[in-house]
């Protein structure tokens, strides 16, 4: 994968081959987490930069919670057409088609929800079924045809436009230094109990298809025809103000000159999943920085080559952790009631249900729909549809 560089937006574009079999769409999305974990090493960012350059970053965005560099992912399924596009002076090898557009539409809409990802139910359904179950859906959209939408009303184009459903994997991964959250988590058959009631929920919101949107054209990405589609957003400054405290950890870049010193750990890490030196659970993170992130992380160490994948993988006490404040049984049942309650028109009992989610943790989806109500005084429009629309 490489960042995109075509003016069209700070966004990259990676894919995984092989269909849907051999859990291509759980090894995309178990990338995303480990992803989503590694960005809180912030020095392993910006350890490479002059000091001056350093500290204007980190005042740039001193007043932004979290780690220096965030990100959005938007996961889809579909087929791309490689071709080379650009002139004699500059050439870039790109895959084009609706999927690669609708994977940027999803990457996009992570600022929208208040997200780390999003995904796409044509990637859901090609999910193992107990991972199926840790996600949630939120939010159902009408797809309607440009060309149609001209011509029919609003009850018209529900009955001819196609539908999809929108997906998350919730991380809480600040619980993995926070006082408040147990260092253990429940258990994986609690877990998948208490989230069961996100996928019955979820699929009776809504008809499952899919289709591509927006038009965006991605750089270098390995896509290949039936693969899986990864969008990504690097969102390397936003806010300003307070200086964030780094202090320098340790960390290995693959070719370095201590790569020989790693090579029988990086065998072990190959094997265990890419876990850091140090269980992430285990570890003391010492204090925290303004923006909420440990002044110190245990060793990161990235592979050389290929991580084997086993669904035992979800189960590390790493990923328990930070679902924990999702797997009370409570979270997703009040999200699945607020959600339908607000497709149905009845937005009393919306905001009761996404206000007892936000009394609980700070909800993106939440937050959203809350926002959607406001605007409108609480009070749907007379052309409200069950549906967000693209």
């Amino acid at each position: 994968a490489e960042q995109e560089n075509n003016g069209l937006d700070n966004s990259f574009m990676m894919g995984s081959g092989g269909g849907a079999t051999n859990y291509e769409a759980d090894k995309a999305l178990y990338s995303v987490v480990k992803i989503c974990i590694a960005l809180y090493y912030d020095t392993y960012y910006i350890e490479m930069l002059k000091n001056d350059a350093r500290e204007r970053l980190l005042k740039k965005i001193g007043k932004r919670h979290g780690a220096v560099v965030q990100m959005g992912f938007g996961l889809h399924m579909g087929k791309a057409v490689q071709g080379a596009i650009g002139s004699e002076r500059k050439l870039d090898a790109t895959y084009i088609s609706e999927a690669v557009e609708f994977a940027e539409f999803l990457e996009s809409s992570t600022k929208k929800y208040g997200l780390k990802m999003l995904m796409s139910d044509a990637f859901w359904d090609l999910l193992d079924p107990v991972n199926r179950r840790r996600c949630r859906k939120i939010d159902q959209l009408l797809l309607p045809n440009e060309e149609e939408e001209e011509y029919l009303d609003d009850l018209e184009l529900v009955d001819v436009s196609e539908k999809l459903d929108l997906y998350t994997y919730d991380m809480d991964i600040e619980a993995l230094w926070r006082d408040d959250v147990p260092d253990k988590g429940a258990s994986v058959r609690d877990e998948i109990a208490s989230e069961e009631g996100s996928d019955r929920n979820a699929t009776a919101g809504g008809n499952v298809i899919s289709s591509g949107t927006t038009q965006k054209i991605t750089r270098r990405m390995q896509m290949l025809k039936g693969s899986t589609g990864l969008s990504g957003r690097n969102l390397m400054g936003s806010s300003s103000s307070r200086p964030g405290m780094v202090r320098r950890s340790s960390l290995v870049r693959p070719g370095s000159s201590k790569a020989s010193d790693i090579s029988r750990e990086a065998a072990s890490l190959r094997s265990s999943n890419l876990r850091t030196s140090t269980s992430l659970v285990d570890f003391d993170y010492g204090d925290l920085n303004d923006r909420g992130v440990p002044t110190v992380m245990p060793t990161l160490v990235l592979p050389p080559s290929n991580a084997l994948y086993t669904p035992s993988v979800w189960n590390s006490k790493e990923l328990k952790k930070i679902r924990v404040r999702f797997s009370d049984g409570l979270f997703y049942q009040k999200f699945n009631e607020g959600l339908q309650a607000y497709y149905s028109k009845d937005w009393e009992q919306a905001k009761r249900c996404f206000r007892a989610v936000l009394d609980r943790v700070e909800d993106g989806p939440s937050r959203y729909f809350m926002m959607q109500m406001d605007e409108h005084d609480g009070v749907p429009p007379r052309n409200f549809l069950p549906y967000g629309r693209i």
